[in-house]
């Protein structure tokens, strides 16, 4: 039976905008006034926890996609909060400083500050950044590096992952903010995993990317690209606890599962060769809504979905398999990053997701 939450959402889903130009020109300099008329963050209670607040900074007055889409710019859950993946973006879709990597950092930079603002959160908790970036010259990385840490600070994670290129013209860089407080019950890591490893994610260099067999899903590890020397463990621990494990196969799709209460982390990808990116997308969803309900969790219990999947540079191909995805949520949904990627150690697989739930 379908979703009650996926039928309203596709009932909605045909009111979408389109790309228009994505040009990709430089829009007046950037301005955080606009955060000032922007709605304050949504809480709610946690369904089986009264005294745990969940809240969301909701997807508007920062900048926009060129998509309808159902998901916060943060999700705030205790003492854990995960923001969407940050685009140098305007209100139109279009790229601010086109083809800039430190530029655009700054601007990110200003988008991040807004949302903790929002959020009634400190740049202090800040634990982590993904740091997507086109394939870029050493010195432009290091510019990017130098002003992130000026604005962050240099006790912040700084994970930078080349991608092969962007959806929207002149984009250069998209951050992933993971922002942990004094009471946090994760942890933010790097290297092989034990008991306590609650998610991960691993990049290779092309020429070893299979190799990693101790991995959670070997088959979902990451290409790097051709610039990538050394192999990237990238993990999440739970501070207290034991996470149980579960791995199988049904109708091609394959689906880790890593559960410590309160938290589920799930990893999928099709494994059928002959379906197009779209039709795995399909196939994929419907079987992490599968897995999910014999967890005894929902799509509400999302805080964070991480899409890496292997596309074109264009926005309709982000579009395409997003409108799947957007069809499970309705908002405000929770933190959600997607990102085109060189490829996977299996070479079926042209999508990979992964979902981040609590459910308290």
């Amino acid at each position: 039976m379908m979703p009650v939450a996926l039928r309203d959402a596709r009932a909605s889903s045909t009111n979408t905008r389109t790309c228009g130009t994505c040009h990709g020109r430089v829009s007046e300099p950037h301005r955080l006034n606009a955060m000032l008329n922007s709605p304050l963050p949504r809480a709610s209670r946690q369904r089986d926890n009264p005294n745990v607040t969940r809240s969301h900074v909701s997807f508007a007055g920062l900048w926009s996609m060129a998509i309808d889409v159902p998901y916060s710019y943060l999700l705030r859950d205790g003492d854990l909060a995960w923001t969407c993946g940050q685009l140098a973006l305007d209100s139109e879709a279009n790229a601010i400083h086109n083809g800039d990597l430190a530029a655009q950092s700054s601007v990110v930079c200003d988008h991040v500050d807004a949302i903790l603002e929002r959020a009634g959160l400190s740049r202090h908790g800040v634990q982590r950044l993904y740091l997507y970036h086109a394939n870029s010259p050493d010195d432009a990385i290091a510019a990017m590096l130098d002003v992130i840490t000026d604005r962050l600070g240099s006790s912040v994670d700084l994970v930078p992952l080349a991608v092969p290129h962007f959806y929207y013209d002149g984009v250069v860089l998209e951050v992933d903010v993971f922002w942990g407080g004094p009471a946090a019950e994760l942890r933010w890591v790097h290297g092989p995993g034990g008991r306590s490893r609650l998610s991960e994610h691993i990049v290779s260099p092309s020429d070893s990317l299979t190799d990693h067999v101790e991995a959670l899903d070997p088959g979902a590890v990451i290409d790097g690209g051709p610039h990538l020397t050394e192999t990237r463990w990238i993990g999440v621990d739970v501070a207290d606890g034991v996470v149980r494990s579960d791995v199988g196969i049904t109708d091609s799709v394959s689906v880790v599962s890593r559960r410590s209460e309160p938290f589920l982390w799930l990893q999928g990808r099709s494994t059928d060769e002959g379906k197009s990116l779209v039709a795995q997308t399909e196939a994929l969803m419907r079987r992490l809504a599968e897995v999910l309900a014999t967890h005894g969790y929902e799509f509400t219990d999302v805080v964070k979905s991480t899409t890496h999947y292997i596309g074109g540079n264009t926005a309709e191909e982000l579009h395409d398999n997003m409108s799947v995805r957007n069809a499970y949520y309705r908002s405000p949904g929770p933190a959600s990053t997607g990102v085109p990627v060189h490829g996977f150690a299996d070479p079926r697989s042209k999508i990979v997701v992964d979902l981040t739930l609590i459910r308290r």
